[in-house]
């Protein structure tokens, strides 16, 4: 069962009620990484495309180190060949863009965090305040039902957006 844990006031509430009430509900942490162009992208703008293009990927896992490098470690169904790599790499770039530089390193096994979750993505950059929000910020392509790039990297503070549900 999930915990909801409340940090109440040791003042009344400004309305003059006796009894509290929750001011804002924040929802979980999604974290971007930010770019040297000052973007932040949603890790899922680099792990879908991935996803649909290295069938050989069994289970991935992005950390941004700097701001102009994250590792890609991938745990492989099969040993994939240079070009593969290199095409992976070039996939990678054309989402965050040339002076991202991309580690991509193929492992035996990719351990979880030590809260026992397993994190597919994440920074080691300071966190970023803006870095909150409920969901994924993506909208559906009409089309073909796939997430457009440019709701994934935003320029400035976050903004507010919802879940196509269809």
């Amino acid at each position: 069962m999930s915990r909801v844990r409340v940090e109440s006031p040791d003042c009344p509430c400004a309305c003059g009620t006796a009894v509290q009430a929750l001011g804002s509900i924040m929802g979980r942490v999604i974290e971007r990484f930010t770019l040297p162009d000052g973007r932040r992208l949603h890790p899922l703008a680099l792990v879908i495309p991935l996803m649909r293009s290295m069938d050989w990927m069994r289970r991935y896992q992005l950390i941004q180190e700097e701001v102009c490098r994250i590792r890609v470690k991938l745990l492989v169904y099969r040993q994939p060949n240079e070009d593969e790599v290199a095409s992976a790499r070039r996939l990678l770039q054309s989402v965050a863009g040339d002076e991202v530089d991309f580690v991509i390193e193929i492992v035996d096994r990719i351990d979880p965090h030590p809260s026992g979750k397993m994190r597919p993505y994440f920074s080691l950059l300071p966190a970023d305040p803006h870095d909150v929000g409920i969901g994924l910020t993506g909208r559906r392509s009409s089309t073909d039902g796939s997430y457009l790039n440019d709701s994934w990297s935003e320029p400035g503070p976050y903004r507010e957006a919802s879940v196509d549900s269809g």
